[in-house]
Protein backbone atom coordinates (compact mmCIF):
# COMPACT_ATOMS: atom_id res chain seq x y z
CA UNK A 1 0.00 0.00 0.00
CA UNK A 2 1.18 3.21 -0.52
CA UNK A 3 2.53 5.43 2.01
CA UNK A 4 -0.32 8.49 1.09
CA UNK A 5 -2.98 5.67 0.66
CA UNK A 6 -1.85 4.86 3.82
CA UNK A 7 -2.12 8.72 5.97
CA UNK A 8 -5.34 8.83 4.08
CA UNK A 9 -7.04 6.05 5.83
CA UNK A 10 -5.06 6.63 8.44
CA UNK A 11 -6.67 10.45 8.86
CA UNK A 12 -10.02 9.44 8.06
CA UNK A 13 -10.40 7.23 11.03
CA UNK A 14 -9.44 9.80 13.07
CA UNK A 15 -6.12 10.48 15.39
CA UNK A 16 -4.60 7.27 16.92
CA UNK A 17 -1.81 7.46 19.50
CA UNK A 18 2.00 6.88 17.87
CA UNK A 19 2.80 3.35 16.29
CA UNK A 20 -1.78 1.79 16.87
CA UNK A 21 -1.78 3.35 13.50
CA UNK A 22 0.47 0.55 12.08
CA UNK A 23 -1.15 -2.26 14.36
CA UNK A 24 -4.39 -1.33 13.10
CA UNK A 25 -3.38 -1.93 9.41
CA UNK A 26 -1.44 -5.08 10.25
CA UNK A 27 -4.67 -6.49 12.23
CA UNK A 28 -6.89 -5.69 8.64
CA UNK A 29 -4.19 -7.37 6.40
CA UNK A 30 -4.43 -10.54 8.38
CA UNK A 31 -7.87 -10.46 8.85
CA UNK A 32 -8.13 -10.54 4.89
CA UNK A 33 -5.43 -12.67 4.14
CA UNK A 34 -7.60 -15.02 6.61
CA UNK A 35 -10.78 -14.53 4.44
CA UNK A 36 -8.46 -15.29 1.29
CA UNK A 37 -7.51 -18.38 3.17
CA UNK A 38 -10.52 -19.96 4.23
CA UNK A 39 -12.34 -19.49 0.85
CA UNK A 40 -13.62 -15.66 1.23
CA UNK A 41 -17.26 -16.64 2.24
CA UNK A 42 -17.90 -18.33 -1.04
CA UNK A 43 -20.42 -20.61 -2.91
CA UNK A 44 -19.48 -24.00 -0.79
CA UNK A 45 -19.30 -26.08 -4.26
CA UNK A 46 -16.65 -23.65 -5.78
CA UNK A 47 -14.15 -25.41 -3.56
CA UNK A 48 -13.45 -23.85 -1.00
CA UNK A 49 -15.08 -26.87 1.25
CA UNK A 50 -14.01 -29.66 2.10
CA UNK A 51 -15.17 -33.32 3.18
CA UNK A 52 -14.67 -34.25 7.13
CA UNK A 53 -10.90 -34.78 7.56
CA UNK A 54 -9.88 -33.56 4.46
CA UNK A 55 -11.04 -36.85 2.67
CA UNK A 56 -11.30 -36.97 -1.16
CA UNK A 57 -14.93 -36.46 -2.51
CA UNK A 58 -16.58 -40.08 -3.35
CA UNK A 59 -17.09 -41.32 -6.40
CA UNK A 60 -18.53 -44.58 -8.30
CA UNK A 61 -22.55 -45.50 -8.27
CA UNK A 62 -23.06 -45.51 -5.12
CA UNK A 63 -22.11 -42.18 -4.49
CA UNK A 64 -23.86 -40.49 -7.36
CA UNK A 65 -27.47 -43.00 -6.09
CA UNK A 66 -30.50 -40.20 -5.13
CA UNK A 67 -32.47 -37.36 -6.44
CA UNK A 68 -30.76 -34.61 -7.78
CA UNK A 69 -32.23 -30.58 -8.43
CA UNK A 70 -31.17 -28.81 -11.28
CA UNK A 71 -29.94 -25.65 -10.65
CA UNK A 72 -31.08 -24.32 -13.76
CA UNK A 73 -34.40 -22.98 -13.58
CA UNK A 74 -36.63 -22.77 -16.46
CA UNK A 75 -39.54 -20.04 -16.66
CA UNK A 76 -43.10 -21.09 -18.18
CA UNK A 77 -44.66 -17.56 -18.07
CA UNK A 78 -45.18 -14.91 -15.55
CA UNK A 79 -46.45 -16.73 -12.86
CA UNK A 80 -44.55 -20.83 -13.42
CA UNK A 81 -41.48 -22.04 -13.82
CA UNK A 82 -39.65 -25.31 -13.61
CA UNK A 83 -36.53 -27.39 -12.72
CA UNK A 84 -35.40 -30.93 -13.66
CA UNK A 85 -34.98 -33.69 -10.87
CA UNK A 86 -33.07 -36.66 -11.55
CA UNK A 87 -33.31 -40.12 -9.32
CA UNK A 88 -30.57 -42.27 -10.00
CA UNK A 89 -30.22 -45.92 -8.62
CA UNK A 90 -26.99 -47.93 -8.35
CA UNK A 91 -27.54 -50.60 -11.48
CA UNK A 92 -24.19 -52.65 -10.91
CA UNK A 93 -20.45 -52.28 -9.64
CA UNK A 94 -19.74 -49.68 -12.36
CA UNK A 95 -23.10 -48.45 -13.68
CA UNK A 96 -26.17 -46.52 -12.73
CA UNK A 97 -29.74 -45.71 -14.28
CA UNK A 98 -31.32 -42.32 -14.01
CA UNK A 99 -34.93 -40.76 -15.45
CA UNK A 100 -35.94 -37.35 -15.17
CA UNK A 101 -38.96 -35.46 -13.61
CA UNK A 102 -40.55 -31.89 -13.78
CA UNK A 103 -40.84 -29.91 -10.99
CA UNK A 104 -43.42 -27.18 -11.07
CA UNK A 105 -42.75 -23.76 -9.50
CA UNK A 106 -45.96 -21.45 -8.79
CA UNK A 107 -42.93 -18.75 -9.60
CA UNK A 108 -41.20 -17.22 -12.31
CA UNK A 109 -37.93 -17.79 -10.78
CA UNK A 110 -38.56 -20.94 -9.47
CA UNK A 111 -38.81 -19.69 -5.58
CA UNK A 112 -41.17 -21.04 -3.04
CA UNK A 113 -41.64 -24.92 -3.08
CA UNK A 114 -42.03 -26.85 -6.22
CA UNK A 115 -44.39 -29.68 -7.01
CA UNK A 116 -42.60 -32.90 -9.18
CA UNK A 117 -44.82 -34.56 -11.73
CA UNK A 118 -45.97 -37.98 -10.92
CA UNK A 119 -44.77 -39.72 -14.08
CA UNK A 120 -40.18 -39.62 -15.16
CA UNK A 121 -38.85 -40.23 -18.26
CA UNK A 122 -36.00 -42.94 -18.69
CA UNK A 123 -32.55 -40.99 -19.46
CA UNK A 124 -30.61 -44.93 -19.82
CA UNK A 125 -27.93 -46.17 -18.04
CA UNK A 126 -24.13 -44.90 -17.46
CA UNK A 127 -21.26 -47.43 -17.19
CA UNK A 128 -18.11 -46.05 -15.47
CA UNK A 129 -14.77 -47.18 -16.49
CA UNK A 130 -12.74 -45.25 -14.66
CA UNK A 131 -13.45 -42.59 -11.26
CA UNK A 132 -10.62 -39.93 -10.23
CA UNK A 133 -10.64 -37.61 -6.95
CA UNK A 134 -9.29 -34.72 -4.37
CA UNK A 135 -10.96 -33.20 -1.31
CA UNK A 136 -11.81 -30.65 -3.88
CA UNK A 137 -13.27 -32.30 -6.97
CA UNK A 138 -13.91 -36.09 -7.92
CA UNK A 139 -14.92 -37.48 -11.40
CA UNK A 140 -16.72 -40.49 -13.08
CA UNK A 141 -15.81 -41.27 -16.65
CA UNK A 142 -18.57 -43.57 -18.21
CA UNK A 143 -20.34 -44.58 -21.45
CA UNK A 144 -23.81 -43.44 -21.56
CA UNK A 145 -26.45 -45.79 -23.22
CA UNK A 146 -29.64 -43.80 -24.22
CA UNK A 147 -33.33 -45.69 -23.96
CA UNK A 148 -32.91 -45.63 -28.21
CA UNK A 149 -30.08 -47.03 -27.88
CA UNK A 150 -27.49 -44.05 -28.72
CA UNK A 151 -24.18 -44.35 -27.38
CA UNK A 152 -21.94 -41.28 -25.88
CA UNK A 153 -18.90 -40.21 -23.46
CA UNK A 154 -20.50 -38.86 -20.17
CA UNK A 155 -18.70 -37.59 -17.20
CA UNK A 156 -20.33 -37.26 -13.74
CA UNK A 157 -18.17 -34.71 -11.90
CA UNK A 158 -18.97 -33.36 -8.08
CA UNK A 159 -17.08 -30.10 -7.17
CA UNK A 160 -16.14 -28.91 -3.34
CA UNK A 161 -18.23 -31.22 -1.90
CA UNK A 162 -20.02 -34.44 -2.48
CA UNK A 163 -23.72 -32.39 -2.60
CA UNK A 164 -23.17 -30.99 -6.13
CA UNK A 165 -23.41 -32.86 -9.03
CA UNK A 166 -22.28 -31.76 -12.31
CA UNK A 167 -23.10 -34.28 -15.45
CA UNK A 168 -21.63 -33.65 -19.25
CA UNK A 169 -21.67 -35.50 -22.47
CA UNK A 170 -18.28 -35.67 -24.18
CA UNK A 171 -17.45 -37.78 -27.02
CA UNK A 172 -16.05 -41.54 -26.23
CA UNK A 173 -12.83 -40.67 -25.72
CA UNK A 174 -13.22 -37.62 -23.19
CA UNK A 175 -10.83 -35.75 -25.66
CA UNK A 176 -11.30 -32.50 -23.72
CA UNK A 177 -12.13 -33.41 -20.48
CA UNK A 178 -9.80 -36.69 -19.99
CA UNK A 179 -7.93 -35.62 -16.25
CA UNK A 180 -9.49 -34.45 -13.18
CA UNK A 181 -8.30 -31.29 -13.31
CA UNK A 182 -10.07 -30.76 -16.97
CA UNK A 183 -13.11 -31.75 -15.75
CA UNK A 184 -12.76 -29.26 -12.78
CA UNK A 185 -12.37 -26.38 -14.57
CA UNK A 186 -15.23 -27.38 -16.74
CA UNK A 187 -17.87 -27.83 -13.63
CA UNK A 188 -16.07 -24.09 -12.82
CA UNK A 189 -17.74 -22.88 -16.20
CA UNK A 190 -20.67 -25.08 -16.30
CA UNK A 191 -23.41 -24.32 -13.36
CA UNK A 192 -25.96 -25.00 -15.67
CA UNK A 193 -24.79 -28.27 -16.19
CA UNK A 194 -25.18 -29.06 -12.09
CA UNK A 195 -27.20 -30.30 -9.54
CA UNK A 196 -27.79 -30.15 -6.11
CA UNK A 197 -28.78 -33.37 -3.77
CA UNK A 198 -32.24 -33.60 -2.13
Amino acid sequence: MKRSTYDSMAHERGPRPPGLARWWLLGTLLAAAGLVACGGGGRDDEGGASPPGDQPLSVGPASLAGDWLSRLCTPAGTTRSLKLRLRVVQAGDNAIAYSQTFVRYDSSDCSGTGTADARSTSLGTVTFSRSDATTQAAANWGLWVLPNGVQSGAIWGKKGRDSALCIGATDRAFSSLNTLSAVSAWMDLSDASCHDRL
